[in-house]
């Protein structure tokens, strides 16, 4: 149901305003009401939050990332670290909001270890670009591993210039001037030719050397290969004691990660209290603040502040016109689906809530397109499982909630529809691979009893607007139309469900009955026809508008059939899963489980089992997206007029912890 709000008032000293304030945001009842003069805060004092949001929010980053270091340091090591890594649970940690106060009164020790992180972060990234290069230096060094001299032992004279040219072919060819003088040595990575030439010579000797697939080396390191790759290991060596340091050095303040995160949540928080207060009239040493508090906690709230503090208080029902917010609050069995209605839209305040009567057709509509005993029982039972052993923010465990019990419906479909796995046990309504027309009929049915609910709802909600006319001439006029496709296609709907056939000129229903329900459709027809082409334009001041709209909502019928017609999509997910269950059973049946080979039976059992969890995750998919859709189009359009905007509480926008 939509809760019903009252407006709250309360002015008082600019003194008290903080706790104030306080009380209101840890009722999480409160949302502040901009007055019409509001003037924002200013870029630089929201820009100076975020600013050291940032910097808080880096180092629990930090924080997090080391303890990821140290958790495969562990793992690789078994145990081997003065240090044990926490368990990252992926929701928000749950606090009391005295702690907050608590908090805020280390700032100044939190943000010494927050710059104390980051130096340390300098100091990770400089060790790990300093290991780069000498990890680079290392392999430049490897192909040379055999050589026989080191490398300062190449030096020129007063006439003469030596070099070393390296090539890693196999099969290497040495032309050069007979003036110059080389040895070639086989080292790891190919060859290296060692060249001496007179100095005026060089030039004409590199050409020829490097034409032969030698490129001359850098290397300028004095000693052997040996003792330059001993150097590199050593150095690395060192860097990775300093960066395991720098790692426990980081860890220790891992005892202030909690206390950052809820000061990092804090910031937002008191961003969103003064902005309460900016949006407030407000003298030098007054305020009057106004906002939404629920009206059954309203008087609770007031009695605490005035306890507290010396305020005045006004507490008065909502008005429609003051546009409150919309705070839904529904059962255990309801609220799962509200996340439906939410990516659509968010009902009005005036309106009366929609979940509860779309989570009914949600869930039977859920079990037509995904119908099979085991696998709506595997759904509801893992589904209960992953809620019982895992934490969930509130909006994934709703998610996971409603998949348990549309488990349910698709358990309760399947015994209608004999389906077990694909697997039939000659007991059901019917099945659908063997009468399918039957469940074409069956999602046709359903689609025009939703639409005729929906069609109801909107006459109960014109009623409650007082616009009869809008019951009648809107509403009334589009449901007779749904009740002459009913009378007329009385005759084809019962050839689907008696003879399982689709046969428009099939006699299935006496003759005296066919003729009186076809000319009470058709009366109803012209009737609804009539109706809304004199009616439509009725808020059109000239000839020409009115006639205009008429014809216009005369034409808009065509969506009416149009929305009807997409419940075949019940059909064919429907039938899909079936089908593919079916193949799949098949295809097992005929490789594996026909030989009598017990390697086989495993083998295809497993085979199947997979292909099964396959088959239920693409049915699972496309009953949540496609039944999502015929609510939110189908449904909702004939009665939701949406609009609306959440309750949004002071303290609500929160990334790390929940009060």
């Amino acid at each position: 149901m939509i809760v019903k709000m009252s407006r709250l008032r309360l002015a008082g000293l600019k003194s008290d305003y903080d706790g104030v304030i306080d009380i209101l945001t840890k009722s999480k009842q409160f949302e502040y009401r901009s007055a019409h003069d509001c003037q924002p805060l200013s870029e630089e004092e929201v820009e100076k939050v975020k600013v050291e949001q940032a910097k808080i929010g880096f180092a629990i980053e930090y924080l997090s990332k080391l303890n990821d270091e140290a958790a495969e340091i562990v793992k690789r090591n078994k145990g081997s670290l003065p240090y044990q890594p926490f368990k990252k649970e992926g929701v928000r940690k749950i606090i009391n909001f005295d702690r907050f106060d608590t908090v805020e009164q280390k700032r100044d020790e939190l943000l010494a270890a927050v710059e104390a992180l980051k130096n340390l972060s300098f100091k990770q990234v400089e060790l790990k670009t300093l290991a780069s290069e000498w990890k680079d230096r290392r392999k430049e060094y490897l192909p040379f591993v055999g050589l026989p001299f080191a490398f300062g032992d190449v030096v020129d004279t007063i006439q003469t210039t030596s070099a070393l040219y390296f090539t890693n072919k196999k099969n290497v060819t040495v032309d050069i001037p007979e003036a110059a003088h080389y040895e070639l040595y086989h080292v790891s990575g190919g060859f290296v030719a060692g060249v001496t030439c007179f100095k005026h010579d060089f030039d004409e000797v590199n050409a020829a050397i490097t034409k032969c697939g030698f490129s001359r080396v850098t290397i300028k390191e004095r000693g052997c290969i040996d003792e330059l790759i001993a150097i590199c290991d050593q150095e690395l060596k060192n860097i990775k004691e300093q960066a395991y340091n720098v790692m426990l050095q980081g860890l220790d303040y891992e005892k202030y990660l909690i206390d950052l995160m809820i000061y990092y949540d804090l910031l937002g928080i008191r961003l969103q209290q003064k902005t309460a207060l900016q949006c407030s009239l407000t003298t030098t040493y007054t305020f009057i603040l106004d906002g939404w508090v629920p009206e059954e906690t309203g008087e609770r709230i007031v009695k605490e502040i005035e306890g507290r503090y010396e305020v005045c208080s006004s507490l008065t029902p909502a008005k429609v016109e003051d546009e409150p917010p919309t705070l839904v609050v529904n059962n255990k069995l309801v609220q799962p689906f509200e996340n439906i209605t939410a990516m659509y839209t968010v009902p009005a305040y005036a309106e009366k809530d929609p979940n509860p009567h779309m989570a009914i057709w949600y869930f039977v509509l859920f079990g037509v397109m995904c119908g099979d005993v085991v696998y709506g029982l595997v759904l509801s039972i893992a589904c209960g499982l992953l809620l019982r052993f895992k934490k969930f923010e509130a909006g994934t465990a709703n998610l996971i909630k409603m998949f348990a019990i549309c488990g349910v419906s698709s358990a309760l479909w399947g015994v209608a529809f004999d389906s077990y796995l694909g697997y039939s046990i000659g007991f059901g309504w019917f099945i659908p691979m063997e009468r399918p027309m039957l469940l074409l009929g069956l999602a046709l049915v359903l689609g025009i009893l939703q639409i005729a609910y929906g069609y109801i709802l909107g006459i109960f909600r014109c009623i409650r607007e007082k616009n009869p006319m809008g019951a009648i001439f809107d509403m009334g006029m589009m449901l007779l139309v749904v009740i002459a496709i009913v009378l007329l296609t009385a005759n084809i709907f019962t050839g689907i469900f008696t003879q399982g056939v689709f046969d428009m000129s099939g006699k299935f229903l006496p003759d005296n009955i066919v003729k009186t329900l076809s000319s009470a459709g058709m009366i109803v027809l012209l009737v609804a026809i009539v109706g809304i082409f004199l009616t439509a334009g009725r808020a059109s001041k000239s000839i020409v508008g009115k006639l205009g709209n008429g014809l216009y909502g005369v034409y808009g019928l065509v969506n009416l059939i149009s929305d009807i017609l997409s419940y075949c999509r019940l059909f064919g997910l429907g039938l899909a899963g079936g089908a593919i269950a079916y193949a799949f059973n098949a295809l097992m049946g005929s490789i594996f489980f026909g030989g009598g080979s017990i390697a086989g039976f495993i083998i295809g059992a497993v085979l199947s089992l997979f292909l099964h969890i396959f088959n239920l995750a693409i049915s699972l998919l496309g009953a949540y997206v496609h039944n999502a859709r015929l609510q939110m189009l189908e449904f909702y359009g004939k009665f939701l007029i949406g609009e609306g905007r959440d309750f949004s509480y002071v303290g609500s926008n929160t990334k790390y912890v929940r009060y």
